[in-house]
């Protein structure tokens, strides 16, 4: 490794639209998945977030 080269490599700023949508998808699912939400409310969600 050189002096220029960074020891870790950067996080992204700012998450993409397909990163951020999956991630959302990730958090819906643990919800629905401890009960918080039901699998309606998850199918509702879901195509809220696929039909941006």
């Amino acid at each position: 490794m050189s002096a220029d080269e960074p020891a870790e490599p950067r996080e992204r700023a700012t998450e993409g639209p397909i990163t951020g949508i999956a991630a959302e998808l990730r958090e819906l699912a643990g919800l629905r998945d401890s009960g918080i939400l039901t699998d309606e409310e998850f199918a509702q969600q879901k195509q809220r977030l696929l039909g941006r």
